[in-house]
């Protein structure tokens, strides 16, 4: 698995019941280092951390899912039943500010892991599907592969050292890019995090 530091800000974020999950700000150069392009295109692709987030859960809970119409925000899904929003604002060119809040599951969102393609490799499981974007993770090694079916040959663009459990996402009106947003376990630790994606 790819290791990295876990440096986190001080102050946690509290959902409105004291009982659930909180939220810490994570530093996204403490992030940065779990992912690394795989992409061979012309222009080197990046990847920047916009925003991340070590979620703090209930005793004996964990993350089964996330959904979302976009990157931001997302409801992610314990495996009690319960659902959580979690959003931020856009401030200065990041998101801050984020916040947790307990909601009834909204219900109505597509089944987003229909029809999925065959992995890169044998051994890997689905973790997310949206706009174009597949995440499969290694149970083995806690590594999430992220592969764009939008783009000609269906190439792998990024590994996370992550193990990732659901992704939102949302590609760019201009561009052929987008941001993406994986929950799941960062050094074994229940974390979002949101990366903009530039080929």
């Amino acid at each position: 698995m790819i290791a990295l530091p876990l440096a986190m800000a001080l102050a946690a974020v509290s959902p409105q019941s004291g009982q659930g999950p909180t939220l810490t700000s994570i530093e996204p150069e403490h992030v940065a280092g779990a992912f690394h392009v795989r992409t061979q295109a012309h222009d080197k692709p990046k990847i920047e951390v916009v925003n991340a987030y070590e979620i703090r859960l209930p005793d004996h809970r964990r993350i089964v899912d996330l959904h979302s119409g976009g990157f931001l925000p997302v409801e992610i899904t314990l495996d009690d039943g319960t659902c959580f929003l979690i959003e931020a604002e856009y401030v200065g060119g990041g998101f801050r500010n984020g916040k947790i809040s307990q909601r009834a599951c909204f219900g109505g969102w597509p089944n987003d892991r229909a029809n999925v393609s065959l992995p890169p490799r044998p051994g890997l499981s689905l973790a997310g599907k949206a706009w174009g974007y597949i995440a499969w993770r290694d149970d083995k090694t806690g590594v999430t592969t992220l592969v764009d079916t939008n783009s000609k040959g269906h190439p792998v663009i990024f590994d996370a050292g992550m193990a990732v459990v659901g992704m939102g996402a949302m590609r760019g009106p201009d561009s052929p890019g987008g941001e993406i947003s994986l929950v799941g376990l960062l050094n074994g630790k229940p974390a979002l995090v949101t990366v903009l994606y530039h080929p």
